[in-house]
C-alpha cells in the first residue's frame, strides 16, 4: 500500500522539526495545491516558530519567467527548499537555479519529483534528498541510512569532479550534450555505495 500524500506532508514536517528547521521554502506545482499536501503541511505548520515561504509556480511559464521567479526567491541566500512539482518541471528549476545563483540549496524533493529516469536525474542537484515513506520500516531508519549514503557519495567524489561549470549557452528546457552531468555522477557514486 503506498503512503498517502498526507503522510508525505507529516513525514516532511516531522523531519524538519526534529532537525530544528523551522524555516523553508515550498515550491509546489499549480497542479499540485489541491492534491492535499500543501494543506496538510500548512495544518502541521501552523504554529508560530514556523517560517515558510510558498511560492506556485507552473510548467506552463517560460524559462524566462521561472528563472525570474527563482532569482527571486534565492537572492544568492542558504535556503532549504522543498520542491513538489513533476520531475520535468524540476529540471527547469535545477538548471534555473545553476543560471541565476551561487548559493548553497539543501533541496527536499517530495514524492512527486522522485524519479529513476536518468536522462532526468542527471539535472538534479548533488545531495538532493528525496522524501518518501515506506510502510515497511521505520522513518528513523529510513533517515539515516539516507544521510549516511549521501555523505558516503559526497565524501568519495574525486577532487577534479567536485567543481565544475555550465555550458556557456542556455536554455533551461534544453541542453547541449557537452554538459557535464555531476547529478548522474553522484547518483552512480550512491549507487555503487549501496551495492557495497
Amino acid at each position: 500500500m503506498e503512503p498517502t500524500i498526507s503522510q508525505i506532508a507529516r513525514g516532511v514536517s516531522k523531519f524538519f522539526s526534529a532537525n530544528f528547521w523551522f524555516k523553508f521554502v515550498l515550491l509546489i506545482e499549480k497542479e499540485y495545491i489541491s492534491d492535499g499536501f500543501y494543506s496538510e503541511l500548512k495544518l502541521l505548520s501552523s504554529e508560530k516558530k514556523w517560517n515558510i515561504t510558498v511560492y506556485f509556480i507552473s510548467s506552463s511559464w517560460t524559462c524566462t519567467n521561472i528563472c525570474n521567479l527563482i532569482a527571486k526567491v534565492f537572492r544568492n541566500e542558504r535556503k532549504i527548499v522543498v520542491l513538489h512539482t513533476k520531475p520535468e518541471l524540476a529540471k527547469v528549476i535545477f538548471r534555473c537555479t545553476n543560471y541565476v545563483m551561487n548559493s548553497s540549496i539543501s533541496w527536499f524533493l517530495t514524492d512527486k519529483v522522485f524519479t529513476r529516469k536518468r536522462a532526468l536525474l542527471k539535472y538534479y542537484p548533488t545531495g538532493a534528498l528525496a522524501v518518501t515513506i515506506s510502510e515497511q520500516t521505520y522513518l528513523e531508519d529510513i533517515l539515516k541510512d539516507s544521510i549516511n549514503v549521501v555523505i558516503e557519495a559526497i565524501v568519495n567524489i574525486p577532487k577534479d569532479i567536485r567543481s565544475f561549470s555550465l555550458p556557456v549557452n542556455h536554455n533551461c528546457r534544453t541542453v547541449s550534450s557537452s554538459e557535464q552531468s555531476l547529478g548522474l555522477f553522484f547518483y552512480r557514486l550512491v549507487s555503487i555505495h549501496e551495492e557495497k
